[in-house]
């Protein structure tokens, strides 16, 4: 077994922040942590589907993380920097000054470049960016490649925190979802023999999870556009159409003008929207959408013999009725964990700002000197 090279205990000093890139908020950061760690655990106890629970500080520009459960990287992974020239953006909270400033921007690794997870920094990572860009929302990000992992597709729900006395940018939160957990679930939803289940982004038609293209097996997550989909490109987007900003959504009119015949599928479409469940907000647009395949010859004999069916169009109706019910699923799963967790991780929010602002005061000296250093990550 052998480690990193000129890699030593100094590295790992929580004290000083390392020596890439050492800190003063680092030892800070570390003596509050036992705070958060008091909501991450149950959190993650309660909510089975999560994969990893964490608060993801900017310590300086440094990033700093803070998770559970804990785990121990081989220090073979890496990721792909977007840098922090995103960071130049107006700080919402504090007008007039960046998000990050011009040293701390400057201890980031430049956009593009390959950098192995045990200098992994969270301010590099586009989930993260997009909440402290937009911090007045939860975001849900991916699908995208875990930094500490190879091959594991991943989506991250939360919120950015800032500074509830300063309006300084302090941390993301996240709460991981394994997106093979949702491919299992879009898998395990029947309509019949030939159906098949997929969950895309609204935004941009990307693959979340979907019964027939399984699990991603390549370097960039499946879209909309996948022949193996059967789905039409054009359609796709004219069923985004139906919904605008002006008017409410209509479900059951959107039901109706989202399902279309694709050669010998029957297509249908449902918007999944979270922050607008009750209420209507002008100002939102679903997150996801479900879209439902199955032959038509099937769905027509699943018909046959039933007299109240008086058009082809209740045929497509009832489809929906059963595929979207079997669905739910999904949304509870999705549902549950952007919002339910991500509502204690609020708290959070203000905990980011007590580390900073209280300093540590309840830690002495003899403690700090009590310190684990952990050895390097392993080669």
């Amino acid at each position: 077994k052998s480690y990193y090279t000129n890699c030593t205990n100094a590295n790992n000093n929580v004290l000083t922040g390392g020596v890439v890139h050492p800190t003063d908020t680092n030892l800070h950061l570390y003596r509050g942590s036992a705070d958060v760690a008091v909501i991450l655990k149950p959190l993650y106890e309660f909510y089975q589907d999560i994969r990893v629970l964490g608060v993801y500080f900017a310590n300086s520009g440094a990033g700093s993380v803070v998770s559970f459960p804990a785990s121990v990287s081989n220090g073979k992974s890496s990721y792909k920097s977007i840098g922090c020239d995103w960071s130049i953006a107006m700080n919402s909270s504090v007008h007039l000054e960046n998000i990050l400033s011009n040293e701390e921007r400057q201890r980031c690794h430049t956009k593009g470049a390959k950098v192995p997870s045990r200098e992994y920094n969270p301010l590099e990572r586009s989930w993260c960016r997009d909440q402290a860009l937009n911090p007045n929302k939860s975001h849900i990000s991916g699908p995208y490649l875990d930094a500490f992992a190879e091959d594991l597709w991943i989506m991250t729900i939360g919120r950015a925190a800032y500074d509830r006395i300063t309006g300084k940018f302090i941390a993301c939160t996240l709460a991981d979802v394994d997106v093979l957990r949702l491919t299992k679930v879009v898998t395990d939803v029947k309509i019949g023999n030939t159906s098949q289940v997929t969950l895309v982004k609204w935004s941009d038609g990307t693959v979340i999870a979907s019964s027939q293209l399984g699990p991603i097996s390549t370097n960039e997550a499946y879209t909309v556009s996948n022949p193996k989909l059967g789905l039409d490109v054009n359609k796709f987007n004219e069923v985004k159409l139906l919904v605008n900003s002006t008017d409410e959504l209509d479900l059951e009119k959107f039901t109706k003008e989202a399902t279309y015949r694709n050669g010998d599928k029957l297509i249908s479409h449902y918007p999944i929207q979270f922050s607008s469940i009750n209420i209507y907000d002008s100002n939102h647009y679903p997150e996801f959408m479900i879209i439902i395949s199955i032959d038509i010859a099937e769905e027509f004999s699943n018909v046959e013999g039933n007299h109240e069916i008086k058009s082809y169009r209740e045929i497509v109706v009832q489809t929906l009725v059963v595929g979207i019910a079997g669905s739910v699923v999904i949304v509870i799963i999705i549902f549950a964990v952007s919002m339910h967790v991500t509502r204690p991780l609020q708290r959070m929010n203000n905990i980011g700002g007590d580390i900073i602002n209280n300093i540590g005061s309840a830690h002495n000296d003899d403690q700090d000197n009590n310190i684990h250093h952990t050895k390097c990550f392993s080669l």
